[in-house]
């Protein structure tokens, strides 16, 4: 239904009256369109799969055993005194007796770091309370020995010990970079390899195939293993005790889900 009204000598404006029920109808097709799917697919992040896609996850393993190419030995000299300068001095003549020890040894100063230093006050107890007696100066150094350096360990702690250490903390044997990025590749290529045959052991009997790979997630194991020597005081220290790495075990696993059909 049209109706026209003359507005001006120039022309005509056109109004067009539409019945509400259509305005209705065609909103409520247009939506539907807009909003319907197939019954069949499904909205996921990142992609779109089929309700029919079966998945199968299996978890890999990929292990080497590798002998730790690199020591590490926390010696220190803990001094008292009445005095924290003199504790501080006598510390300090004995720590550099111990690392002219180490540097005789063929010990680059690069392999050398102070790993812990303090001034505290020594304090004695008894059942009448705590007095302060003097002070106590503590230097710990962590010594790294390199490839074919690691059969000086014994040695390290002996000339430490006889040039003043007092404090043999521990000792750890770890991988270099270079080790631990040439076995990591080789633990992740065997742990691939694992779950691919896992797949296939469980998919082949049952006549389905691998279709592709939905995820992959890694987890990885460090070689560090401590050594387990602790000593509350040295005067027990056994000269000449023999330090053994070992071998260490790297593990990399990995999680594959894998699309089958």
């Amino acid at each position: 239904m049209s109706v026209g009204k003359s507005l001006s000598d120039k022309g005509w404006i056109m109004l067009t009256i539409v019945p509400l029920a259509a305005i209705i109808m065609a909103t409520i097709l247009a939506y539907g369109a807009l909003t319907s799917t197939s019954p069949t697919e499904f909205q996921t992040t990142g992609n779109t799969q089929t309700s029919s896609q079966h998945t199968l996850m299996v978890v890999g393993v990929g292990t080497v055993k590798v002998r730790p190419d690199v020591a590490i030995i926390y010696l220190g000299v803990e001094t008292r005194a009445p005095e924290a300068t003199e504790a501080a001095q006598k510390n300090a003549a004995l720590m550099s007796a111990v690392i002219n020890e180490l540097t005789s040894l063929g010990i680059e100063e690069k392999d050398i770091r102070t790993a812990y230093l303090s001034i505290y006050p020594d304090m004695k107890c008894d059942t009448n309370g705590c007095v302060q007696v003097g002070y106590v100066a503590t230097n710990t150094i962590e010594v790294s020995l390199r490839g074919e350096k690691m059969v000086l360990a014994s040695s390290v702690i002996d000339r430490a010990v006889g040039a003043g250490a007092n404090l043999v903390s521990g000792v750890t044997f770890t991988l270099s970079d270079e080790l631990q990025e040439s076995i990591s590749d080789q633990a992740l290529s065997r742990a691939i390899a694992d779950a691919q045959a896992k797949a296939k052991k469980v998919t082949e009997p049952l006549g389905l195939k691998i279709l592709g790979v939905d995820s992959v997630s890694l987890s990885w194991q460090s070689p560090i293993t401590p050594y387990p020597l602790r000593a509350e005081a040295v005067t027990s220290y056994d000269k000449g005790m023999q330090v053994f790495p070992g071998e260490s075990t790297y593990t990399v696993q990995v999680q594959v889900v894998y699309i089958i059909g």
